[in-house]
């Protein structure tokens, strides 16, 4: 039998010894040894997570980029989009950065800043989870009475107040990751203690739901987004599309990502139709789109693109999340209820191709913008994914 099995029959024996046995000193001495024997199972049994139910919290709103195909753009998408959140908004902006490399971080925070801060300041998604597991005992795991001390406000920096850029935005927070930091500094790094951590039955469930709750406590009202890494299988990343309410995936006009959407649906609605996770895919945006002559705003662009076999592969993409709502309609339930025009579709985007001004922002990121066309493009992109920041 395996040791969950010998766990159960030395609690039922424990119970029968205690409840049944008539002479109180072998009703006594038996209790002791089985509680023993539990004991003993317990510290060699495979750790066992609470999964509550996952709930939304009123001052909380998450939110991931992502897409299993890399190179669509999620990270340059979630830099200009950060900082339209961080300028106009209230909120704190919390940008959790999973990626394996850390660009997003790195683009925040400028190329000068010291990132090392991150780890020396245990403001890392690693360090997070650590603290999350580390901190309920194996008895307050098993009954969901544990992590009432973790916070994951003890895993982030204020991008301004630790002088990792001094115009950043005072509300700007960011929560890194180790490979990402090492990935900058030119080192090789891997987590295997963090990637088992959360392969562990109900593990990435409970970390979601310790995160969000931690965030919702106290007065401030939170607006948090991931950046995502592409490849299926990268642990951060699912941490990513589990903690998540709203996922928005950027798109190119090929048709080779659609295989690992597929892969990313179902492990989305697998979580959400558990009751794991209160994610859904609200928007999809195509991006990097050359535009065409004139300003002709089509059902999926604010303009012409300039290929028809670019506008044919966006129709086919359309196609397919349309067909895809019929599979998994607990997730992609805003692409039945879109509101449909000649010049709209409330689903589906585009941001053009801002060339190399999208990409330059470097040396003084808060400063620089987008140039005319891809900045009303992203300010579209910005409204539709949270209207009210």
């Amino acid at each position: 039998m395996g040791s969950n099995t010998w766990t159960g029959v030395a609690l039922v024996l424990l119970t029968a010894a205690i409840t049944k046995t008539e002479d109180p000193f072998w009703s006594f001495a038996e209790a002791t040894l089985l509680l023993g024997i539990l004991v003993l199972q317990l510290r060699s049994s495979e750790r066992i997570w609470s999964t509550k139910r996952a709930t939304r919290h009123r001052n909380v709103s998450v939110t991931s980029i992502a897409n299993h195909k890399g190179g669509v753009g999620k990270t340059e998408c979630a830099f200009h989009l950060i900082k339209r959140f961080a300028s106009v908004s209230a909120k704190q902006i919390l940008v959790v950065d999973c990626s394996l490399y850390g660009d997003l971080t790195r683009k925040l925070c400028g190329p000068s800043s010291e990132l090392d801060r991150f780890e020396q300041s245990n403001a890392t998604i690693e360090s997070m989870v650590e603290d999350c597991f580390r901190n309920p005992g194996r008895l307050e795991r098993i009954f969901g009475l544990g992590g009432a001390g973790f916070s994951a406000r003890n895993h982030m920096l204020n991008v301004k107040e630790s002088a990792l850029h001094s115009d950043a935005p005072s509300n700007l927070w960011i929560m890194a990751s180790r490979r990402g930091v090492a990935a900058q500094s030119s080192r090789l790094h891997d987590e295997p203690a963090t990637d088992a951590l959360l392969s562990e039955s109900g593990a990435l469930p409970h970390l979601c739901a310790a995160f969000r709750a931690s965030l919702s406590t106290g007065q401030d009202d939170w607006l948090i987004l991931f950046d995502t890494d592409g490849g299926e299988d990268h642990a951060l990343t699912r941490f990513a599309l589990c903690a998540s309410d709203k996922v928005v995936v950027p798109l190119r006009t090929d048709l080779d990502a659609l295989p690992r959407l597929i892969r990313m649906f179902g492990f989305l609605n697998s979580l959400t139709v558990q009751g794991l996770s209160t994610a859904a895919i609200t928007q999809a945006f195509f991006n990097q789109v050359v535009v065409g002559d004139g300003n002709t705003p089509t059902q999926l662009a604010p303009f012409k693109p300039r290929s028809k076999d670019t506008e044919a592969n966006m129709e086919r993409i359309r196609d397919f999340f349309d067909a895809a709502a019929k599979q998994y309609p607990a997730i992609l339930g805003a692409v039945a209820s879109r509101k449909l025009s000649d010049t709209s579709d409330t689903f589906f985007t585009t941001v053009r191709n801002g060339g190399a001004s999208f990409a330059r922002n470097a040396d003084d990121p808060y400063a620089t913008k987008p140039e005319t066309g891809v900045d009303a493009d992203l300010d579209r992109l910005a409204e539709r994914i949270l209207p009210a920041v």
